[in-house]
């Protein structure tokens, strides 16, 4: 049975699970309204970044009620109060009054007086405050009701008090009314030759000048859900908190005013006291750790200059993506965290790519929005850090049984060094997990002990595999210190492997594998000489091997299925080198001090030996199952110098 990540194993189908699942988990999320504060809060830090370091056109100036003067007048200000206020605006050439204070009945005795003088002067305005389920609302000044003079005070606060939205218009399915922003601004684009007009793509949205306002809809940007009855636009804040001149009342009051701090303007009149509770929070009300509130008639200045400003220079409106482009966007990022993932393997790169990304999410971002473009921030980087986490999680899983499964074939039979290259090359010969068939060139090395059949027999079963693994391990050490790969073990012959799993990309290379396994076997006579001295001293029996080696092309993969896999060579190299180590069992001559170890060589083999070995020309052979003869050399040992090959 494959396992289950073998059935995903490829990069491709990693990425789109990892993908999908995290964009799966993240819409829902998204639907469910989960990450909208944390949107909102993205939000109102890309307004805070995106402030013009200019100061605004100070066509509006506020006349501030103050708590001292609160204390003075009284509250609610008297009629005849209000009434010296606007006749002295007035009498200095103000341009329009608003006055952001709820007069629905008379306060004083000076309320004739106080309507005479509205009644006169129609660039007053005055608030009022729309009725609906959750309350009566509040008319205006009699002599005003029914008049295009009033506009509600009504604001759309988010959850925190912090207002992201105006108001154009409210109806309750009667009774259609205009915000007192829209009223005090179109009185003031009029003046220019500028007049509400449909817009011609879509009559019913309002169009001011060159700029149409959209209408909010529920789900807008980050928002999910949220109340958008009646005409409700993006406050786009583009100077920061709302701040506007201000004069005092009774400055006003008393006539210490300049006429130019008041000519030509519009002027509000609201209250600056914290006992009246008419302030809100804006988006630049947090972020200090003191939160600093707005006060409604400051909101009201800012809606009207950012009306005016849409109808007179074209101010763009914020606009955000469609619901399909923005989850669009956000799949975009997950996907581009799981590919992160499936590509970068060092954590060091990882980190700094993930960094990379992440900050390119959040400058493009800023930069959308400094074009009046609002598209989400937090879901794509949650979904970008999320798949990439995801991603690499499970990538070092999979790697972990790649590495588990690759040093399984080849740890225990190589040295640590050689295991650790052979995991760093491993896209070189490895596939889906396993060794993938591979046609190069290497050398084979054969060895076996001489009569071991006789020992075997006259050798209790224990004391001869004692023995045998003592013999077995020392030769082992010395294959895996010079490289090789122990292939098999077959009775008491020992099959190496030099240039493999890991191709030699040339001739150099080839030639190195051949060297080290010339090498190796040299270092193999003199282990087995150690060995002997030993046995002598212990009275066991003492031992002969013969050893073939052969370079040449053949097959390196795996063999076997999940549970067992075996990584293996095949090939004519393999059986000639298994030839020339039985052929080694036919040469005689003087004894000499190498006879314990017999050592024949391929000419394929000796013609890359050079660097310092001598070996004896034995002459041309049929080595046995084979039908064109070969070449035969003794490997006699090392040469003192560098050079060619050495003939003894």
């Amino acid at each position: 049975m494959v396992p289950l990540y073998r059935r995903f194993d490829s990069r491709l189908m990693a990425l789109a699970l990892s993908t999908g699942l995290v964009f799966g988990v993240i819409a829902v999320l998204r639907l469910t309204g989960s990450f909208q504060w944390a949107e909102l809060q993205a939000y109102d830090w890309l307004l805070q970044s995106r402030v013009h370091k200019v100061s605004r056109d100070h066509r509006i100036v506020i006349v501030e009620i103050t708590e001292d003067d609160i204390l003075r007048y009284g509250w609610p200000l008297p009629d005849g109060t209000l009434d010296d206020l606007l006749n002295r605006l007035l009498a200095m050439g103000t341009d329009l009054i608003g006055v952001d204070v709820y007069r629905d009945h008379p306060i004083g005795s000076a309320g004739e007086r106080l309507a005479r003088t509205i009644a006169e002067n129609d660039q007053i305005f005055w608030v009022s405050k729309f009725g609906d389920a959750s309350g009566p609302g509040v008319a205006p000044p009699a002599v005003l009701r029914g008049t295009d003079r009033v506009g509600f005070a009504d604001m759309v606060p988010d959850a925190g008090g912090i207002v992201r939205r105006g108001l154009l218009f409210l109806d309750d399915g009667v009774n259609v009314e205009s915000s007192f922003a829209l009223q005090l601004a179109l009185r003031h684009l009029a003046s220019q030759g500028i007049y509400a007009q449909p817009s011609n793509r879509d009559p019913s949205h309002l169009r001011l000048g060159p700029t149409t306002l959209v209408p909010f809809e529920p789900n807008d940007g980050s928002y999910v859900g949220a109340d958008a009855r009646g005409y409700q636009y993006l406050l786009s804040y583009p100077y920061g908190r709302p701040e506007f001149p201000k004069v005092g009342l009774h400055e006003a009051v008393e006539g210490r005013l300049k006429p130019d701090d008041v000519k030509g303007k519009l002027v509000l009149i609201g209250v600056f006291s914290q006992s009246v509770k008419d302030f809100f929070y804006t988006p630049f009300s947090h972020g200090s750790g003191n939160r600093q509130p707005s006060f409604g008639v400051e909101l009201h200045a800012e809606m009207i200059d950012q009306i005016v400003r849409h109808g007179l220079l074209g101010s763009p409106t914020t606009r955000s993506l469609w619901e399909t482009m923005e989850a669009a966007w956000i799949l975009a990022w997950c996907a581009l965290g799981a590919l992160i993932a499936s590509a970068m393997r060092s954590p060091a790169i990882f980190t700094m790519v993930l960094g990379v990304a992440a900050a390119s999410l959040t400058l493009g971002v800023y930069a959308a929005f400094t074009a009046f473009w609002w598209i989400p921030i937090v879901p794509p980087m949650i979904g970008l850090v999320a798949t990439a986490g995801l991603g690499a999680s499970y990538m070092a899983y999979r790697e972990w049984l790649d590495r588990a499964n690759l040093m399984g074939l080849f740890s225990r039979h190589v040295s640590g060094p050689v295991a650790e290259d052979i995991w760093l090359h491993r896209d070189e010969f490895l596939e889906h997990g396993r060794p993938k068939p591979q046609q190069l060139q290497a050398t084979v090395l054969f060895s076996d002990i001489k009569g071991f059949t006789h020992i075997s027999e006259s050798t209790e079963p224990a004391v001869l595999m004692e023995w045998l693994n003592i013999y077995m391990e020392s030769m082992t050490q010395v294959i895996a210190a010079h490289g090789g790969i122990v292939d098999k073990f077959v009775g008491d012959a020992v099959m190496a492997v030099f240039g493999v799993p890991i191709p030699c990309r040339d001739e150099a290379a080839v030639s190195e594998q051949a060297r080290k396994a010339a090498d190796c076997a040299l270092t193999m006579r003199a282990e087995l000489d150690r060995l002997n001295n030993r046995w002598r001293a212990e009275h066991r029996p003492m031992i002969r091997i013969r050893v073939g080696i052969h370079t040449g092309e053949l097959t390196a993969g795996s063999l076997g299925g999940v549970d067992r896999m075996e990584y293996t060579v095949i090939g004519d190299t393999v059986n000639i080198a298994a030839r020339l180590e039985a052929f080694a069992d036919t040469l005689t001559g003087e004894p000499t001090k190498y006879d314990a170890c017999t050592i024949v060589l391929s000419e394929s083999t000796r013609g890359r030996l050079n660097e310092g070995f001598v070996t004896k020309r034995i002459g041309e052979t049929t080595l046995k199952g084979k039908e064109r003869p070969v070449t035969v050399f003794q490997l006699i040992d090392r040469t003192a110098t560098r050079g060619q090959a050495k003939e003894a």
